[in-house]
């Protein structure tokens, strides 16, 4: 009896995955079927729900501890779905159960706005269990817990110089594929002119290639915590280190502006 065929790469469920990586981190089994879909569309954009989610986090005004009122819970929920149903075809949202969204079928759905919809209707369901999403801070806390967390002190790099006087740490847990930098003192950049870049060196990968853990930006050089948001899976991290890039990003560095890294100390 033959057995039957693998289902075929699904744009929709990559695009799933995105938004749910967006607001929670993904178990390591999601993020090894999010690494086999990026492969899969090597021209899909894998940061679109995590800019939508950035920029939702300061609209909606994420330091604001107290649950919105229910009218404008509904209103908001109501907003994105009417937004979706006039956008997008054939179906345009999915859902697992009345409380969670967990299925977005977006796959007809193109652009920011799209995907600001979409993460717009996961904050609309955690607003309305009545608690707003963790803070980065509180994350860190919680991660800190975790039984294979690493803290890596930041050290300078070739061009620390030109980025202030950069302290630090990255917290970082292999089983939770989940991770934050803490900087102090890292300059502040022009997201117009550059932004800085991470980069994960992988014992199992090639070192020519480490896996892009995402661009961000600097806003002040008080006590910056910013979330890794690893493209791949990172099996073995030996470094962390941050590139100043082009706006945007690149997908290769030529790590010529290197301010700061954190090498993993080997075991014993």
């Amino acid at each position: 009896m033959n057995a039957a065929p693998a289902p075929a790469p699904s744009m929709d469920r990559l695009l799933e995955l995105l938004a749910d990586r967006a607001v929670q981190p993904l178990h390591p089994s999601e993020l090894d079927e999010l690494d086999a879909l990026a492969a899969a569309f090597p021209d899909a954009d894998l940061e679109c729900m995590d800019r939508a989610a950035a920029a939702l986090d300061v609209a909606l005004g994420a330091g604001n501890r107290s649950a919105p009122p229910a009218a404008v819970q509904q209103r908001l929920a109501a907003a994105g779905a009417a937004w979706a149903a006039a956008n997008c075809a054939p179906a345009p949202l999915k859902f697992a159960d009345a409380d969670r969204v967990r299925r977005v079928r977006v796959a007809a759905w193109t652009g920011w706005l799209a995907a600001a919809a979409a993460v717009a209707l996961a904050f609309a369901a955690w607003w309305g269990r009545g608690s707003a999403p963790p803070t980065p801070s509180e994350r860190l806390a919680a991660l800190r817990r975790a039984a294979d967390v690493q803290s890596l002190t930041w050290s300078a790099g070739p061009t620390a110089s030109e980025c202030g006087n950069p302290s630090g740490e990255v917290v970082w847990s292999p089983s939770r594929q989940e991770g934050y930098m803490v900087f102090r003192g890292l300059k502040a950049n022009d997201p117009s002119r550059d932004q800085y870049q991470l980069w994960i060196f992988d014992a199992t990968r090639d070192e020519r290639h480490p896996v892009d853990g995402g661009v961000f930006d600097v806003a002040s050089e008080g006590e910056v915590i910013v979330p890794i948001r690893a493209k791949l899976p990172v099996r073995e991290a030996t470094l962390f280190a941050v590139t100043v890039e082009r706006p945007g990003g690149v997908v290769v560095s030529d790590r010529s502006r290197l301010p700061v890294l954190a090498e993993v100390k080997p075991a014993g």
